[in-house]
């Protein structure tokens, strides 16, 4: 598993290295990037907001309850509340943010991938059909529901066991992590999501890394989502190409 890690994590570090190395792909971020800031900005603030409005309840709630020496409960439980709050926004930023981020600039980043692997590849561009985007993204859509269930699945384990539970998401939701930003690359290629997901389950151990790597980066800096996500995904398309040619050393052209 750690040696997935590793290579995983160097196919994120690498894409992350080739967006910002090179200025000709920042153009199709600039839309999507101002966009995403302002919605994950009100999502972080609705959920401060929540969590102090339900510290405010619970204080008082404590303080005509609880005796005197019990009103340490009140510190203690406001810690897990902004904790399970803060946890659970970070996840949720991780997990929507390449689907938010494909549908707010689905052209303008489908336009980077395409530049990004004709530089690296040599590879023209690929023709879809609108019945191929409409199934790719209702297939996106339901592979994302399955995912946020899964993360409220692990929320709500948050409060009863909040030291478990980041490692638990970390191995839990790596690989449908990794497989998200490996369809967005694959969409590029003409891939459909199955197609995707059956070389993802080929090479399980790289792609969960890769997944693992992406959520640890995105639960730790997730106010960089909207800088991080095109490099991220740059790197999902290395992997995606390397996986399809039996080749996961990754290696980029500079």
């Amino acid at each position: 598993m750690f040696q997935g890690f590793k290579n995983g994590a160097a196919f994120t570090i690498t894409g992350i290295q080739f967006f910002l190395q090179n200025r000709t792909l920042w153009k199709y971020s600039i839309i999507p990037f101002l966009l995403i800031c302002v919605i994950y900005g009100l999502l972080i603030t609705g959920g401060m907001y929540f969590a102090s409005d339900l510290t405010a309840s619970l204080q008082e709630w404590c303080k005509a309850t609880l005796p005197s020496w019990l009103q340490w409960l009140y510190n203690l439980s406001a810690f897990l509340i902004y904790l399970s709050v803060l946890l659970l926004t970070g996840i949720i930023v991780m997990i929507t943010g390449s689907t938010t981020y494909e549908i707010i600039g689905g052209p303008f980043l489908d336009a980077m991938l395409e530049k990004f692997q004709t530089i690296q590849y040599g590879l023209p561009p690929v023709k879809k059909r609108i019945w191929f985007d409409l199934t790719f993204a209702i297939n996106m859509a339901m592979h994302g529901l399955g995912t946020l269930l899964l993360t409220l699945l692990i929320w709500l384990l948050t409060l009863f066991f909040p030291y478990i539970t980041l490692p638990l998401s970390v191995l839990l939701l790596g690989f449908r992590v990794g497989t998200s930003c490996l369809a967005i690359a694959g969409y590029s290629r003409g891939l459909t999501l199955p197609e995707t997901q059956k070389i993802a389950a080929q090479n399980f151990h790289l792609v969960r890394g890769y997944g693992m790597f992406v959520f640890i980066l995105m639960f730790f800096v997730p106010l960089l989502v909207p800088i991080l996500l095109p490099g991220i995904l740059l790197g999902g398309a290395l992997l995606l190409h390397e996986c399809q040619n039996g080749n996961v050393k990754g290696n980029m052209k500079k």
